[in-house]
């Protein structure tokens, strides 16, 4: 199972947090929920928000509609792309 939570926080960071877990998980990380994050800071919004065809009022509401299930890799892509700077981070 797979939950993620978009939002931005009170500098205009963009939050992607993710939480997988179940059986799957644990079978390869030993522990049953794996959790990760990726930041984009407030000053690169707007070019994620130009690549994913929205603005950067509207994004939060862009990946939590169209962003979800196998798109989702898409969009960690598009988050690794050169000018986002996005910071990722993972707990396991």
């Amino acid at each position: 199972m797979r939950t993620i939570t978009v939002n931005r926080d009170d500098n205009g960071t963009l939050i992607i947090a993710v939480v997988d877990s179940g059986s799957h998980v644990e079978d390869f990380w030993g522990t049953d929920d794996y959790e990760f994050w990726y930041q984009v800071p407030a000053g690169r919004i707007d070019t994620l928000a130009q690549r994913l065809n929205t603005t950067p009022d509207q994004i939060v509401d862009e990946i939590n509609t169209n962003w979800r299930g196998d798109r989702f890799y898409a969009l960690e892509e598009i988050l690794k792309e050169p000018g986002i700077d996005d910071k990722f981070t993972s707990y396991v």
